[in-house]
């Protein structure tokens, strides 16, 4: 997959490591994630997606975030 989009689900996800290994894998090596959820603080949404080491933050918007694989 070219991109992923991951808008205002993360915080629903009992397992979200599951789910983030297996974007990771499904991501071309150039892959972007997408992300955004309005449930969630900033903090916490750069701690769970980037806690594992398997994605970095390559971008910000207003209320969305760019994740590459690491």
């Amino acid at each position: 997959m070219d991109v992923v989009l991951l808008y205002d689900i993360l915080h629903h996800l009992k397992n979200s490591d599951d789910v983030l290994a297996e974007l990771y894998r499904v991501l071309k090596p150039e892959g972007i994630l997408s992300m955004s959820d309005h449930h969630m603080k900033k903090e916490e949404i750069l701690s769970r997606m980037t806690w594992s080491g398997l994605f970095q933050l390559s971008a910000t918007g207003k209320r969305t975030y760019s994740f590459v694989k690491k």
